[in-house]
């Protein structure tokens, strides 16, 4: 999504439509630029004002943050700024004034011979717009990446494996494994697609790579045969062109850098190779959690869900693969259907702790678990539930 589009979106990347945006890119480009003119780097943290004006400190000039820093912390530029002074005569920015107040750094910088600046500065500008605009899309992929997986592979089965485990053959029907191909499943969990693609291949001819040591030591128990490796997506411990096939099954939108992932999964693939990917339909509200998910937000309206998370809306899978180097992808759904015996059924599996819809109810306080359990049951049958889920799922070959 080009923030740029969006007025709201555009105002905190420092720009917006018309007039009113080129204004504001100005003021936020003179602010830039005070700050380097100060002595900061590019890519250091700077503290502004109401107004989006570079605070000063009394050591350093501006205050930044010394701990180390995330994309997450990016400085947002293109605040309201008044009327510009020019006094003709810089201040000494770098010491407060002494009586604890204030001052403004710009006061004294000569608009009309920063142009040249400008340019200079133009693609620093560009780069961390556009690293912006990644955070106001992945800021949830962060979040909720590994930290509600450290649970046991038992809790994950229970809570997922009912569809992950029909939704693998799909997957693996997809990509079109068959006997005689080197297989990498990446992100393995506890093993749902891995057992589906042993039974095609062999587990000689299977690898994994999961970070989660729980999972990792389930599936070599599950599995005995199969090469797995303690390792994240975004960095594979095998060599260029090892596997004629690398597939990520309901992975991506938890990796913690997805385009790095999907870029290791077309490095570790042979060229003609496969590398294929599914997530849930989180955005559409077609994933196995929807209902869940409906009762929240009918709860806690400023919940965060699952539907921010990358690849999980429609046309954000293929675009991760094409900015991976996988141009060439297709897309299409897998549908899955599971049926649960009773709704306590359904609802005991969001008690495990495990991904984000169990850290959610983990973190209630009882009377609002409670709350919330009720609002579920209104919205699902007393007796059997059953839950269609479709997946989007991509695939590529390498060239």
């Amino acid at each position: 999504m080009d923030h740029a589009a969006d007025p709201h979106l555009a105002a905190r990347a420092g720009h917006a439509p018309g007039e009113q945006g080129r204004a504001r890119g100005q003021e936020a480009a003179v602010a830039y630029l005070c700050a380097v003119d100060m002595g900061m780097r590019a890519d250091q943290d700077i503290i502004t004002d109401d107004r989006g004006v570079p605070r000063p400190t009394a050591d350093h000039g501006v205050l930044h943050h010394d701990a180390p820093r995330s994309d997450a912390d990016l400085p947002v530029f293109g605040g309201q700024h008044g009327p510009e002074q020019d006094t003709g005569t810089r201040p000494d920015a770098h010491r407060p004034a002494q009586d604890g107040r204030r001052r403004d750094i710009r006061a004294g910088i000569d608009l009309r011979n920063t142009a040249a600046m400008l340019d200079q500065h133009t693609a620093q500008l560009a780069s961390i717009h556009a690293k912006l605009a990644d955070n106001l899309h992945g800021a949830s992929a962060g979040k909720f990446a590994r930290v509600s997986f450290d649970v046991s592979a038992g809790a994950y089965l229970r809570f997922m494996g009912q569809y992950s485990e029909p939704l693998a053959p799909r997957f693996a029907d997809l990509a079109g494994i068959a006997d005689g191909q080197r297989v990498l499943d990446v992100g393995c969990g506890p093993g749902a697609l891995t057992a589906e693609l042993v039974s095609r291949v062999g587990a000689a001819s299977v690898s994994a790579a999961e970070p989660s040591a729980s999972f990792a030591a389930a599936v070599r128990e599950r599995l005995p045969g199969v090469e797995v490796r303690q390792s994240a997506a975004e960095q594979l411990p095998f060599a260029d062109g090892t596997f004629d096939a690398a597939l990520a099954q309901l992975v991506v939108h938890f990796m913690a850098d997805p385009v790095r992932g999907l870029r290791e999964m077309r490095r570790v693939t042979r060229p003609g190779g496969m590398v294929g990917a599914c997530v849930w339909d989180h955005a559409g509200g077609r994933g196995p959690l929807a209902a869940f998910w409906s009762a929240v937000r009918q709860l806690d309206p400023a919940a965060d869900d699952e539907s921010g998370l990358p690849g999980v809306r429609e046309g954000h899978l293929v675009s991760l693969f094409a900015q991976a180097g996988l141009d060439r992808a297709s897309v299409t759904t897998l549908t899955v259907s599971v049926r649960h015996a009773s709704f306590d059924d359904w609802w005991d599996r969001f008690t495990l702790g495990v991904g984000p819809a169990g850290a959610y109810v983990a973190s209630l306080t009882p009377d609002h678990r409670t709350a919330l359990r009720k609002q579920c049951r209104r919205l699902l049958p007393a007796g059997p539930v059953e839950i269609t889920a479709t997946a989007w799922a991509a695939t590529s070959r390498t060239s």
